[in-house]
């Protein structure tokens, strides 16, 4: 689904007395723009449906986390301060668009990573920052807890993910249930840490030295296995070794199985979303990954993992 343009009538919708003029698109999500209010604020716009799941669920998630998380400094991380947040009334302009929320966050610095500067990395550069990456994780994750001090206010999003992921699409219900399955053996005590839950490239802001100082975008934030939040270097090979060593070095030792399973949600998530929005190259792309995950979990060919 393509998103429209945001316009500054949506703003005034949101708030008031918002800074308008000197606003301007900053990035765009799967679940909506970024708008930068050029007074060191950014205004976040979700949709009611765009990936997996609810927008005014993940609003309210974000939110949540933010409220307790935002403006600190884990350990050398920033982390957005959550200014205010809001829904859109059904009448106004952004409702109609299909916009169901705001957050208004403070911005922080930096620049986010992404493959292509990676792909430009010499080899030392590389290695510096797959340590960097394992080290980030770990201290997000360790610091995060503290801060937190315990798992009351977090909502299972691992698990929500996989429930949503069965709605989105019924033919992969019995494979969800399966993955929920292996998940529910994983001992509580590992199931109940802070994990980010999208501790993608794009989410983590690097300085001048190309390394990382501020991570964005809790909507997915929540309780979960450690894994989970390096389960996205199954898409990036040429950093995987050495973030893990880092990640172990820095916090403990990861559970090989854990971080296939990890590997194998994501890898659906991205399957089903791409088979939605007519991605039909990339959906098979993250078929074919989420069968090497299944067969690392011992599920292999037992279950639908293949293209439609």
């Amino acid at each position: 689904m393509t998103q429209p343009a945001f316009f500054s009538d949506w703003l005034r919708d949101a708030i008031a007395d918002l800074p308008t003029a000197g606003a301007g698109l900053l990035g765009r999500g799967l679940w909506g723009p970024t708008i930068d209010l050029g007074d060191g604020t950014l205004l976040k716009l979700v949709r009611h449906r765009a990936g997996i799941g609810n927008g005014l669920e993940i609003h309210a998630n974000e939110a949540r986390v933010l409220s307790v998380l935002g403006g600190r400094r884990l350990g050398p991380l920033e982390i957005p301060r959550l200014v205010a947040h809001g829904t859109f009334a059904p009448h106004t302009s952004a409702a109609v668009h299909g916009y169901a929320a705001w957050l208004r966050l403070s911005r922080v610095a930096g620049q986010p990573f992404g493959e292509e500067r990676l792909a430009r990395l010499s080899g030392r550069e590389r290695d510096r920052f797959a340590a960097n990456f394992g080290e980030t994780v770990a201290t997000l994750q360790t610091e995060a807890n503290q801060a937190l001090g315990g798992s009351a206010a977090l909502d299972d999003r691992v698990r929500a993910l996989l429930a949503g992921l069965a709605t989105a699409s019924p033919a992969d219900t019995d494979l969800c249930a399966a993955l929920s399955e292996i998940l529910g053996a994983i001992p509580d005590a590992r199931r109940c840490g802070f994990v980010h839950g999208d501790a993608h490239l794009s989410n983590l802001l690097v300085d001048e030295d190309g390394l990382v100082r501020g991570v964005i975008d809790f909507a997915e934030a929540g309780r979960g296995f450690p894994e989970i939040d390096l389960s996205y270097l199954h898409w990036l090979p040429q950093i995987a070794a050495g973030a893990r060593r880092s990640y172990e070095a820095s916090a403990a030792r990861l559970d090989e199985a854990a971080y296939h399973l990890g590997g194998a949600i994501y890898a659906l998530t991205g399957a089903v979303i791409g088979e939605q929005t007519g991605n039909a190259h990339d959906a098979a792309a993250d078929r074919k990954l989420l069968g090497v995950c299944l067969g690392a979990i011992g599920l292999g060919h037992s279950r639908r993992m293949s293209a439609r």
